[in-house]
């Protein structure tokens, strides 16, 4: 009998909501929310593990590890009001680790835009980009971009990269929630595909 989240206990509830929120499958989920007792949530929650894992032999698991690793690290950099986790720059740390770039403005300033953002100069509120030269099953050249609008330290993901500015009204194009990278067809940049970007985000986005 499914049961719903609320029916597990607190450690198996945790352990679903939040420990492997980003990561688990949906029918993963569906499947753990099946099961009848704690022995075979224990079962299931060691058979994850070990599925991720890049040699189940050994006794140490370095997903496992590299995964909380990532926890802990969102927690004590990105935390805003929230734990850092549920964070979009928490979020994208635990899916895809470190970025390979990191291009930080904390506190704004003047940003000389490109001529595909229209050119000129303008005032900036806080914002961030980070790039991965690559992400399996995503692609290459992956660039997400986040900007902290109120100064309170949460940045979030940004479509247009006009939100990090004060005064210009310009816009990159249609690429959903802050990721772009290189295509394949002749090296242009274009937005991730729709299934990319929700996978990205950890569900489906809005139409």
């Amino acid at each position: 009998m499914r049961r719903t989240l609320k029916e597990l206990d607190s450690s198996y509830r945790q352990w679903l909501s939040e420990d492997v929120t980003y990561i688990i499958s949906p029918d993963e989920r569906n499947a753990f929310l099946q099961l009848d007792t704690n022995e075979e949530r224990e079962q299931f929650i060691e058979q994850f593990w070990l599925r991720r894992s890049s040699n189940p032999d050994l006794p140490e698991n370095d997903f496992k590890e590299e995964h909380y690793r990532r926890i802990a690290y969102a927690n004590e950099h990105f935390a805003s009001g929230i734990p850092g986790w549920k964070t979009d720059r928490g979020r994208m740390y635990i899916m895809w680790g470190p970025a390979d770039e990191v291009e930080s403005h904390p506190t704004g300033g003047t940003y000389d835009r490109p001529m595909e953002e229209g050119g000129g100069s303008t005032t900036t509120y806080p914002w961030e980009t980070w790039r991965w030269r690559y992400l399996e099953d995503i692609g290459e050249n992956i660039i997400i971009e986040f900007v902290d609008p109120s100064g309170s330290g949460e940045y979030h993901m940004t479509m247009d990269p006009a939100r990090r500015m004060h005064f210009c009204m310009c816009r990159r194009g249609a690429e959903p929630d802050g990721i772009y990278g290189d295509g394949v067809e002749g090296g242009s940049i274009f937005a991730l595909r729709w299934h990319d970007y929700a996978r990205a985000m950890g569900g489906t986005p809005a139409a």
